[in-house]
């Protein structure tokens, strides 16, 4: 029964889900581009889905190619045209939705904003955040967190590239792995984390543990790139990093834009974004925990088995519930239907399970029945024996 109840709530959720998330429309584009420059576009439309919720949409544009550039800023005053763009995360076309922007050509002059700042970032070192409250308390979270990731897998890619020895050094997982053409961008972020999260911590330990880190980052990248401390005569300037890996070796990494842009587009939306939807909701019902979102994950993954935390479920059923709760979408449940018909599956089982456990329950009852009719029978027998011992004993004489 549980696992029927978990599928009708699948499927409730995930029919609601597939639902809202389809575009019904999208608000114009309306751009007047000075003459002589190129029409700046949104990076973000306001949609309407089916249901009537409504909220800014991430959208890519078609005319980011030089030679297109170039041939917008020739055209004259009062020139009309379009430009088309894809709305990202949705899959009703092989790009996503698609837009268009009316552009024309006005004959005013392009506004320049003005370069001088309007406000200044306050050093840390004069910021402090005290007391007991949530302020304090998602600061010193993020702390552990950033002291709880393991520092070797932000510097296996440099060490690897610039031919230094990896022997305990642990590869990333998602956009740092080694695999892709933007691994290493990561490390730029963790040392950013490093220098804000020292700069915060009141407690003298945690800088401890922070400036070792931070020191242990910048001598090893310092050690990488001291190997390109060499003058080269035929090069004509000193090593770089892409003389010491071949470009045919870069060439043969499975990133490019085209895969990014993909990604980009099936991470967002489809099916298996149901599926990771609905198994969150069910962790949350189970160990009133909220699984962060999967590309989050990709960084760090701290998410538990229910079993884990103490929560008695059954094992087959931990496991979809696990599955469909993959970072990677192509390690899910590809739908609602596809996970449907696991949980099918393993209610059938449960289903037999129990019949099975009746069934022997039922024979076990009628066996001690028997026992007991028998040893009631044997019982009474021997009482009236008893009883009546004289009477028997005489007659027996």
């Amino acid at each position: 029964m549980l696992a029927g109840g978990i599928t009708c709530l699948f499927l409730i959720l995930g029919s609601c889900a597939e639902k809202d998330r389809i575009i019904k429309k999208v608000e114009s584009v309306e751009v007047d581009c000075p003459v002589g420059t190129v029409p700046q576009l949104p990076y973000q439309v306001w949609v309407t889905y089916q249901n009537g919720d409504k909220e800014w949409r991430q959208i890519r544009w078609t005319n980011s190619e030089r030679e297109t550039e170039n041939q917008e800023a020739e055209y004259p005053v009062g020139k009309k045209y379009t430009v088309d763009g894809f709305v990202l995360g949705d899959n009703t076309t092989e790009n996503g939705y698609p837009v268009k922007a009316n552009i024309q050509v006005v004959d005013i002059e392009q506004s320049i904003p003005d370069k001088t700042p309007v406000a200044h970032t306050l050093p840390l070192k004069d910021v402090q955040l005290i007391g007991d409250n949530r302020l304090t308390n998602n600061r010193d979270l993020d702390i552990q967190a950033i002291l709880s990731w393991d520092i070797t897998k932000f510097l296996y890619n440099y060490r690897d590239t610039y031919g230094l020895s990896t022997e305990g050094y642990a590869t990333s997982e998602g956009w740092d792995n080694p695999t892709t053409k933007l691994k290493g961008h990561g490390t730029g972020h963790y040392l950013s984390a490093l220098a804000f999260a020292y700069a915060s911590a009141q407690n003298a330990d945690i800088r401890v543990q922070l400036l070792n880190r931070i020191r242990r980052m910048v001598n090893e990248l310092r050690e990488c790139q001291e190997k390109t401390f060499v003058w080269d005569d035929s090069l004509g300037r000193y090593w770089e990093a892409r003389d010491l890996v071949s470009e045919k070796e870069l060439s043969q990494l499975s990133g490019s834009w085209q895969s990014f842009n993909q990604y980009k587009k099936d991470w967002k939306e489809g099916p298996w974004t149901d599926v990771y939807g609905l198994c969150s909701t069910l962790y949350k019902c189970l160990t009133d925990k909220t699984p962060p979102n999967a590309l989050y994950r990709m960084m760090y993954d701290e998410i538990e088995r229910p079993s884990k935390l103490g929560i008695k479920i059954n094992h087959k059923l931990e496991d979809i519930l696990m599955k469909g709760l993959a970072v990677e979408p192509e390690d899910r449940f590809q739908s609602v239907e596809e996970l449907e018909a696991e949980l099918n599956i393993l209610y059938s089982d449960e289903a037999v399970r129990l019949m099975e456990e009746k069934r022997r329950k039922k024979k076990r009852r009628i066996t001690i029945a028997a026992c007991m009719t028998v040893f009631c029978i044997a019982a009474g027998g021997a009482f009236y024996a008893w009883k009546h011992r004289e009477q028997i004993y005489f007659r027996g004489e």
